[in-house]
């Protein structure tokens, strides 16, 4: 289940409810619930464009590593696509770090020497970066002005792209009221940035946004104009389950039900607090004596 609480121009909020029957999964109330998300379509095209990579995307290639004690991460024989797509930081900004490394593979001398200075010069790699949040391939386009980067070797982007992580959400259910479901409450990140055509958006809550918008069969199922495959590697997840595990907390309920609380959660920061209302209110019906709780949000608009 899944729906939005609100859409704005620029701002979207949803909630979702994560059904883990069936599962070994379990949480307590104020757990987090970590999302696995995939690459939007988009920017795995933009990365395998400006490599020059776009007639072999669903290449099937063989990944060795050349330490006997190194562990490829991710399942092989596989795909520059599905590497992309499932399994490396490719919406993250670019790193300094990174940009030293790929100078020596700049399409030509004056390239070359605009990557050195770049990897050098902490000051200006900000100013020409920092405003535009450049993932790696956005930054190298921008860089070499479209220029294809054919030298990389792309077991660069493999050791110098971090694997591609969960996102966590503090889960707006209490485990007492409703065992084996899950609530997400998460606004879809979107930002305008200056200089960019198109708004930063957030890997997780846009993927989110996209099974949404699949689950309920919405005319728009690629929302704000990116594409997801919802299905998974290999159709794991057959466009409605989604990769997730629990993190605990120690962020909880006082112990005694009885003890006063006061909550304040401005904006999506009331999504735990939902969680504990919802335990206690269920505490209270089935006779618990419960304390004092008050709750303060806030609101944009009234």
């Amino acid at each position: 289940e899944s729906y939005e609480l609100f859409s704005a121009k620029d701002r979207n909020c949803l909630h979702m409810e994560v059904d883990i029957s069936g599962s070994n999964l379990k949480y307590e109330t104020g757990d987090h619930i970590a999302i696995w998300p995939t690459n939007p379509g988009e920017e795995v095209n933009k990365f395998l464009d400006i490599l020059d990579l776009s007639d072999k995307q669903h290449s099937v290639v063989t990944v060795k590593a050349l330490e006997p004690t190194a562990k490829v991460p991710f399942p092989n024989p596989t795909t520059y696509d599905a590497i992309l797509r499932y399994h490396l930081e490719i919406c993250s900004p670019v790193s300094r770090q990174f940009v030293s490394t790929l100078a020596a593979f700049a399409p030509n001398d004056d390239i070359k020497a605009e990557m050195n200075r770049l990897g050098s010069d902490k000051d200006y790699f900000h100013e020409k970066t920092g405003p535009h949040y450049y993932n790696i391939a956005r930054f190298l386009a921008s860089v070499s002005k479209g220029e294809k980067w054919a030298k990389i070797p792309f077991s660069a982007f493999i050791e110098g792209l971090t694997k591609l992580q969960p996102r966590y959400y503090s889960i707006s259910s209490s485990s007492l009221v409703q065992p084996k479901k899950i609530s997400i409450t998460a606004v879809v990140e979107s930002q305008q940035i200056p200089g960019r055509d198109d708004p930063f958006r957030g890997v997780a809550t846009n993927y989110l946004f996209a099974l949404k918008q699949k689950q309920n069969g919405d005319p728009n199922p690629a929302p704000f104009g990116q594409s997801y495959e919802l299905t998974g590697p290999r159709n794991k997840y057959d466009g409605i389950h989604v990769p997730v595990h629990v993190r605990h907390s120690n962020f909880k309920l006082p112990s005694d039900p009885g003890k006063p609380i006061i909550m304040i959660g401005p904006g999506t920061g009331v999504a735990p607090f939902r969680g504990f209302v919802q335990e206690r209110a269920k505490q209270a019906r089935d006779g618990v004596e419960v304390g004092k709780t008050l709750l303060f949000f806030g609101c944009r608009k009234s």
